[in-house]
């Protein structure tokens, strides 16, 4: 038993900066998408499976649209660094760098129906969802051309 947790407990691989900033960008998204944290209610539906339906919203707002594009970027961007850095094939790191966001944003949408003050929207999962696409294909680009590589070795080299 013990060899067991021992096998459990060692890793072969040294963690990555870039999964644990990718976790404080997920606490941080949580935070913006749910702040204020009170006035939670249970949504006015008639049907439960409405309040599952995401909709488009009437209005349109240039910097919402922008915030929600640019604010899943990053979190794309540093799960595809941080698995391709655990030595996960390039198309897994690109495959999660994708899903994982996509349903965090789906997530915290859902839970926007909970607050009153909060619009959940199709359009911002829709933005959320296109913004960490970019930030994984910018991601899987610079892993291709190499800089990625380069980096990884300059940081193990200085640090």
């Amino acid at each position: 038993m013990t060899e067991l947790l021992r096998a459990l407990a060692k890793t072969e691989y040294p963690p990555s900066l870039a999964l644990w900033i990718a976790w404080a960008w997920v606490l941080l998204i949580v935070y913006a998408s749910l702040y204020p944290f009170v006035g939670w209610r249970i949504p006015p539906v008639s049907v439960w499976s409405d309040a599952l339906v995401l909709a488009w919203p009437r209005w349109s707002g240039l910097l919402d649209e922008w915030l929600n594009g640019l604010g899943y970027t990053p979190l794309g961007f540093f799960l595809f660094v941080g698995f391709v850095h655990r030595r996960r094939s390039v198309g897994l790191a690109l495959l999660g760098a994708l899903l994982w966001p996509v349903l965090l944003s789906l997530l915290m949408e859902q839970l926007q129906q909970f607050l009153p003050v909060r619009v959940p929207s199709l359009k911002d999962w829709t933005l959320n969802t296109a913004g960490a696409s970019v930030g994984a294909l910018l991601g899987w680009c610079l892993h291709q051309w190499g800089v990625l590589q380069r980096w990884r070795g300059w940081f193990q080299d200085w640090f």
